[in-house]
């Protein structure tokens, strides 16, 4: 369900989100160690957290839909209701807005549990922007592989086992 949002940029009368969510993932080799880093800014700029996760030996397609999967839940244990989520990454918008088909069947159960995620909120939006205003997550999807390590915010999954419960399903 879409709601309109009460707040409005009045510059331009365009909707503001509560959140601005920067996402990121990536993978060394394709399929290689991969991670992925979600930073997160309140609709004024405060910086209200950022983590990462190690996904162990992935694609950089299925890094990018953890990115996205981990900034859905993260924002739905927050209790924010309007987001608005950027990434580099031109596939998974163009798909995630049904721009473009998921074939692949691995990214089809990512694909899904992020779309599903995505209905318990007023309002999602998902962006495309250049990787050079997107440095903050992907410094962070760096530093999960660079450290074969996660930092997630406290009461999180681990996207790993998110993705081993979608394998067996």
């Amino acid at each position: 369900m879409m709601l309109r949002w009460r707040v409005r940029d009045r510059r331009r009368g365009v909707p503001l989100p509560e959140v601005k969510i920067f996402i990121d993932g990536g993978a060394r080799g394709n399929p290689g160690p991969s991670g992925y880093g979600v930073y997160v800014v309140a609709s004024d700029g405060t910086h209200l957290g950022s983590y990462f996760g190690y996904l162990g030996v992935q694609t950089n397609n299925v890094a990018e839909y953890h990115a996205l999967l981990a900034a859905l839940e993260h924002a739905g244990h927050s209790g924010w209701q309007r987001l608005w989520i950027g990434s580099d990454s031109e596939l998974l918008v163009k798909q995630f807005r049904g721009e473009y088909r998921v074939k692949n069947e691995g990214l089809k159960r990512l694909y899904d549990r992020c779309r599903e995620l995505a209905r318990h909120f007023e309002e999602v939006s998902v962006g495309y922007l250049p990787r050079k205003r997107n440095a903050e997550a992907d410094a962070l999807a760096n530093r999960a592989m660079n450290l074969c390590s996660s930092e997630l915010p406290p009461g999180a999954s681990d996207t790993g086992d998110v993705l081993a419960a979608l394998e067996g399903s």
